[in-house]
């Protein structure tokens, strides 16, 4: 008959082989027995909670998401448009920040969770972020031409097309001067002369 059987054991981590001990009660008489174990570790589950924490030009887009059980790092993919999800970088925490978005694009963003049994599936859900396009700087207007005020700006990174918008004051109602083009320059050929 037995009786006062037990079982010890410890945390172990993954790939490490322990000794399993179990000591019981026979008839009276104490026994013991052990056991050795090989703990194979086993894939982590799939990140939840993915968010944007935030996105700035100075900052990147920062995320963040619920650790999970058993990961040892994760890895971030990233989408844009068209193109195949990709890696663009892996953190050993629960943020990442991706200091080489571009501003005005956006982008698509999935993570997975990584152990030494493997990675995990994607997060089912994905989020997406954008740094917003900075105002362009270094604008000069000069009238000293015959056909027109002209216009003059500083390329803004991450930005395509730009538009020119004029008003009389600078609390003024503002109006959009021709179409979206491409360069930096632009000649007000409707501005009234002796109005600023």
């Amino acid at each position: 008959m037995l009786s006062g059987s037990r079982l010890t054991a410890k945390t172990v981590t993954a790939n490490q082989t322990v000794t399993l001990s179990a000591s019981y009660t026979e008839d009276g008489i104490t026994k013991s027995a052990t056991k050795p174990v090989t703990v194979t570790a086993v894939k982590p589950s799939a990140p939840t909670g993915l968010q944007v924490k935030s996105q700035t030009a100075s900052g990147g887009i920062v995320l963040g998401w619920t650790a999970v059980p058993g990961a040892e790092s994760y890895k971030i993919y990233r989408a844009a448009g068209d193109a195949a999800a990709a890696v663009c970088g892996t953190s050993a925490s629960v943020t990442f920040a991706d200091s080489s978005a571009i501003p005005g694009v956006s982008y698509v963003y999935w993570v997975s969770a990584v152990n030494s049994a493997g990675e995990s599936a994607l997060s089912a859900a994905s989020v997406s972020g954008i740094i917003p396009l900075a105002a362009p700087a270094g604008v000069t207007a000069s009238s000293a031409r015959t056909d027109g005020v002209a216009v003059t700006w500083s390329a803004v990174a991450g930005a395509t097309h730009y538009r020119v918008s004029r008003a009389t004051s600078a609390t003024g109602a503002k109006t959009d001067l021709g179409a979206w083009q491409t360069g930096t320059a632009y000649v007000d050929a409707s501005a009234v002369s002796g109005t600023e």
